[in-house]
């Protein structure tokens, strides 16, 4: 196969929800751009999979709650329907450490994470900073810790060694906890949501084309991928951190 050059305005990198909505919007102020996504379908880490009653459930990320606002306007435009999530109830557990300790652990954890989360961002103290190293450098008592990794680590499936501090403030400073993460899911699946952004892209989406290499150049950038390579005059890096590096 002839390897091509593009020539572009704006290349985007992973076709996630965040590349998505960018290709999106460029494409509404009508400015040129190519996605690029290593895999063969939209989506990121959202996915749809048909179970064996042959109802087509979600496999992936799909809960969203009013905390995300970007998220929710997306679902509205799009006109898809949104189901509750059955959260009223109680939870009973058996802490191996008795009632009054876990909860003295989980308060200690969570004062961790308001520290942390009363960081700025872009406070250049913390820049390659990853959340472990951060929490190396805390006094909490070695429980309190312990939890605190296990709790970050559960919520983002990733070792805090390779998870950039900045990253993690940026998102969980968000979430008011007024309402539950799991308040809704999406009746048609999320992943239909990601099919509809995609839907209108045509052949500015280039599916199966994993990025090498991203490099500077006078008046832009060049990307080269399994297929050729694309210069545009910038590139927007649409991945996680830990999955960019």
């Amino acid at each position: 196969m002839k390897r091509q050059t593009v020539r572009t305005d704006v290349a985007i990198v992973g076709a996630g929800f965040t590349g998505l909505s960018a290709a999106h919007e460029l494409n509404k102020a009508g400015i040129d751009f190519v996605l690029l996504e290593a895999r063969g379908r939209v989506g990121g880490r959202v996915e749809s999979k048909w179970n064996g009653l042959g109802e087509l459930i979600d496999s992936g990320g799909q809960f969203l709650c009013e905390d995300m606002p970007e998220l929710m306007a997306l679902v509205r435009t799009h006109g898809k329907t949104l189901v509750e999530t059955y959260v009223k109830g109680e939870v009973i557990a058996q802490p191996l450490t008795g009632e009054k300790e876990t909860e003295r652990i989980y308060y200690a954890s969570m004062a961790i994470r308001d520290r942390m989360n009363a960081i700025a961002p872009a406070d250049p103290t913390i820049a390659g900073l990853t959340v472990a190293a951060w929490l190396d450098r805390q006094n909490d008592p070695g429980e309190a810790k312990a939890a605190f990794r296990s709790m970050i680590e559960g919520l983002w499936c990733q070792a805090l060694e390779k998870l950039p501090l900045w990253h993690l403030i940026d998102n969980d400073r968000r979430i008011t906890n007024e309402v539950s993460e799991l308040q809704y899911f999406v009746h048609d699946t999320m992943q239909s949501l990601a099919d509809d952004l995609a839907g209108d892209l045509g052949d500015r989406l280039r599916l199966n084309t994993p990025v090498r290499t991203i490099e500077r150049r006078l008046g832009g950038v060049r990307l080269t991928s399994t297929t050729g390579s694309i210069m545009a005059r910038t590139a927007l890096i649409a991945m996680p951190p830990m999955v960019a590096s």
